[in-house]
């Protein structure tokens, strides 16, 4: 039984960073292969906002695993700035 708590602990946690890391590399390799979408870049912002989200809360309220805040602040950020410049880089604008 404590293998199998131990199993779900690890894998349900890390579906939280599994799933949108999955879903950020579909929409970038539509991107790549086919162009930008409009829906494409706000999925992208979407996701992108609990992760920064969650980065600055634990920064403000100085949570003892701050350095995984930081790091998901720099990752929701990034994905952030990408979301904006695929939205503005969609063809007819």
């Amino acid at each position: 039984m404590g293998v199998f708590q131990s199993f779900l602990l690890c894998f349900g946690i890390g579906a939280l960073l599994y799933l949108p890391a999955i879903t950020v590399f579909f929409i970038a390799r539509h991107v790549r292969g086919f162009g930008a979408k409009r829906s494409i870049g706000l999925a992208a912002i979407l996701i992108s906002l609990p992760l920064w989200g969650y980065g600055g809360l634990s920064l403000i309220l100085r949570l003892p695993y701050w350095p995984y805040g930081l790091v998901a602040l720099c990752l929701g950020l990034g994905l952030l700035f990408w979301a904006v410049a695929v939205l503005r880089g969609m063809p007819g604008k």
